[in-house]
C-alpha cells in the first residue's frame, strides 16, 4: 500500500546499494520516518476522543478497564493453577 501510494504521488524508488542501506545515516532517516509515522497515525487516532460526550467516554473507560483485568486474570489463569472469578 505505501509504495503504491508513493508511486501515485510521483515520488520514486531511491534505489540505494547494499552499502548505502547499511550506513548509518540511513538507518538513522528510517528510524525517525518511522517514528514520525506512528506519532501522526497516534495522533490520528486520537481525533475521535475530541468528540465524544465525556459519560460516553467514562463508560467506555470502564469498559476498557474491565476487559483489560478480565485478559490479565485469564492469563494469569492459564500460567498457574489460581482460579479466576470475574
Amino acid at each position: 500500500f505505501i509504495e503504491a501510494s508513493s508511486k501515485h504521488l510521483g515520488l520514486k524508488d531511491p534505489k540505494l546499494s547494499l552499502k548505502q542501506l547499511a550506513s548509518r545515516k540511513v538507518k538513522l532517516v528510517q528510524l525517525l520516518a518511522s517514528t514520525v509515522g506512528i506519532v501522526i497515525g497516534c495522533l490520528l487516532g486520537m481525533v475521535p476522543l475530541l468528540f465524544m460526550d465525556p459519560e460516553e467516554r467514562q463508560l467506555q473507560e470502564g469498559m476498557f478497564c474491565f476487559y483489560f483485568c478480565v485478559s490479565i486474570c485469564n492469563i494469569h489463569v492459564a500460567n498457574s493453577s489460581v482460579n479466576c472469578m470475574v
